[in-house]
């Protein structure tokens, strides 16, 4: 029986180490689906739509894929006598954060919050145009906002993942709502962003 504080630590590893290729992952991906989008409409079709769909999955990888992937590694590793008992008991954990709820949504969260933490690092250089004091605002304002989001978004898809026993049942719902979640968020900073560029915020 692996213990569930083993596998939780081993999910927050497995995410840490897996939210920077998320990034990079739906980098490439949004970057490429929204290269042909044009017109009034391109911010909110890139940011309810494309960004919401590909950055959940993206970040869902570390759930879905990571632990299948290296779990499977390890076990071939394991053949080697010497390290082969220990190496192993690791396949069995790594395997775990795929499969149990506790796993699946400690390398949610971490690797949401690692997706988060830097895409606000990008933002708050982009604030840059706006002043020394942009990024700070910029920083502060999506730690308190946009940061959260990341981790309730995929954290829900991990938990509902984890929790209902058929995968693919567990897989839909987890995936819409976290994409529910995501695309409400940034529809309200859309909105938001258009009222405060056409001086309409409290008419």
């Amino acid at each position: 029986m692996i213990l569930t504080p083993v596998i939780a630590v081993t999910g927050v590893l497995l995410g840490l180490l897996y939210a920077p290729i998320s990034v990079v992952i739906a980098f490439l991906v949004e970057t490429v689906l929204t290269s042909g989008l044009s017109g009034p409409y391109r911010l909110v079709i890139a940011a309810v739509v494309v960004a919401p769909i590909v950055e959940e999955l993206s970040k869902g990888l570390g759930f879905l894929v990571v632990p299948r992937v290296l779990a499977g590694a390890l076990r071939l590793a394991s053949r080697f006598p010497v390290i082969g008992p220990t190496v192993g008991t690791a396949a069995k954990v790594v395997r775990e954060c795929g499969r149990r709820p506790v796993g699946t949504v400690t390398v949610a969260a971490t690797t949401a919050l690692g997706f988060g933490s830097m895409e606000n690092v990008f933002y708050a250089l982009v604030g840059l145009k706006f002043g020394l004091l942009g990024p700070i605002i910029v920083g502060f304002v999506r730690t308190f906002t946009s940061l959260p989001i990341h981790v309730i978004a995929t954290s829900s898809f991990g938990l509902l993942y984890g929790s209902l026993r058929r995968r693919w049942l567990g897989f839909a719902v987890g995936y819409s709502t976290a994409i529910s979640i995501h695309a409400a968020f940034n529809f309200a900073a859309v909105y938001a962003r258009y009222k405060a560029t056409h001086g309409l915020i409290g008419t």
